[in-house]
Parts: structure tokens; C-alpha cells; sequence
């Protein structure tokens, strides 16, 4: 009776030391889609653009580097599902904000219901690159 109970105990620790991980990773990912999509386009070769891209635009993008973020940072699956970005989007003139969630392994499938979906968000202002002299 008492070894069921401390493996219930050792089990708890471990998942709640894979949650806490699991969330820093979905706040790095955040972070790092927020700065991918901040700096449209800065990828070499495209042209320089002086506008806020659309909603659209940010979108697709957050999706893009939100897959990358996850591929980077948790080798595809090793701490996270695959992040969903539930919302991107232009907040006031020039600035973005992202919201991802995913979903930690569970050692105990069930535990906790059905899913315990961790959620960060990030943001800050888009990147406006200008040529020399242009305001």
C-alpha cells in the first residue's frame, strides 16, 4: 500500500517538473515566433519593406515560425505537442502579438482529464526596415 502511494507520490513530481519545462519551451517558442514575425521580411534577397504587414500575412507567418520554434527547441515532440497559434495579430499601429498553446506529455495519460494545454503569449513591436534617409 505504501509503494503505490509513493509511486503515485515520485509520478506527480516528475509530471509536474515536465509541465514546468514544457511551459518554458512554449514561452520560448512564443518568443522566438513574435521575433520571427517582428522582423517582416528580413530574410536576405527579399525587398525592403517600410508598412505593417496584414492579418493575414501575420498569420501565416506565426504559423510558419511556430512550427520552426517547436522543430528548434523541442527536437519535433520530445516535451510539447505541436503548438497551435490561437491567435496573431496587428495590435494598435505597428505592434504584434502572438498566442501559442501545445499540450506537455503526460506520464499518466488521463490524470488530469483530457488535456492540460499550456498557453503564452508574446509580442512587441514590428521591425520597420528604411533605406538611409527615408522617414
Amino acid at each position: 500500500m505504501l509503494s503505490v502511494a509513493f509511486l503515485l507520490l515520485v509520478f506527480l513530481v516528475v509530471q509536474a517538473a515536465l509541465y514546468y519545462h514544457a511551459r518554458n519551451v512554449v514561452k520560448a517558442e512564443a518568443e522566438g515566433t513574435a521575433r520571427a514575425v517582428r522582423a517582416y521580411p528580413a530574410t536576405a534577397g527579399q525587398a525592403l519593406r517600410d508598412r505593417v504587414p496584414t492579418q493575414a500575412q501575420v498569420r501565416s507567418l506565426a504559423e510558419t515560425a511556430a512550427r520552426r520554434q517547436w522543430q528548434i527547441l523541442d527536437e519535433g515532440g520530445n516535451t510539447t505537442s505541436a503548438p497551435r497559434v490561437d491567435r496573431a495579430e496587428v495590435v494598435g499601429y505597428d505592434q504584434v502579438q502572438i498566442t501559442i498553446s501545445a499540450d506537455p506529455i503526460m506520464i499518466i495519460p488521463g490524470l488530469f482529464g483530457s488535456r492540460l494545454t499550456i498557453t503564452q503569449t508574446a509580442g512587441g513591436p514590428f521591425e520597420i526596415f528604411k533605406r538611409s534617409g527615408d522617414d
